[in-house]
C-alpha cells in the first residue's frame, strides 16, 4: 500500500472587515500501489509451450480468473474464455507473431509474452 497525502485548500469570507480566510486540510489516503499488484506471487501458474503452434496450456489457475489475449500493438483479441477449454487455448487459426496473455486473479495480475510460431 502506498500512502498519498492530499492537501485541500478552502477559501471563504470570515467577515467584511477581515477579508478572505484560507483553511488548509491535509488528508492521508491509502491507495494500492499498481506495482505491488504486479509483484503478487502468481508463479504457480504454468503457461507452456512457448513458442506455441497449436494449443497453449495454462495450469494451476485459481477458481476466479480472467484471461485476455492482446496482440503486439495492444489490441484485445478473441474472447479467450470462448477458446479456453480444459486448460488449453487454441491458437491454430492465429497468425504468427508476439502476443501478450493477461491473467487477472484475486491475488494479482500476470502478463506473459507468447510467441505463436507455425511448424
Amino acid at each position: 500500500m502506498k500512502l498519498i497525502y492530499l492537501s485541500i485548500i478552502c477559501y471563504g469570507l470570515m467577515s467584511a472587515a477581515s477579508g478572505q480566510s484560507i483553511h488548509a486540510v491535509t488528508v492521508a489516503i491509502n491507495q494500492p500501489d499498481p506495482c505491488e499488484v504486479l509483484k503478487s506471487d502468481l508463479s504457480s501458474i504454468k503457461i507452456y509451450p512457448n513458442p506455441v503452434s497449436a494449443f497453449l496450456t495454462i495450469e494451476n489457475l485459481p477458481d476466479e480468473y480472467k484471461i485476455t489475449l492482446f496482440n503486439a500493438i495492444g489490441q484485445k483479441l478473441i474472447p479467450v474464455m470462448n477458446q479456453f477449454s480444459g486448460g488449453k487455448i487454441n491458437v491454430e487459426g492465429m497468425p504468427e507473431g508476439v502476443y501478450f496473455l493477461h491473467i487477472m486473479t484475486r491475488e494479482g495480475v500476470r502478463l506473459h509474452k507468447i510467441k505463436i510460431q507455425k511448424p
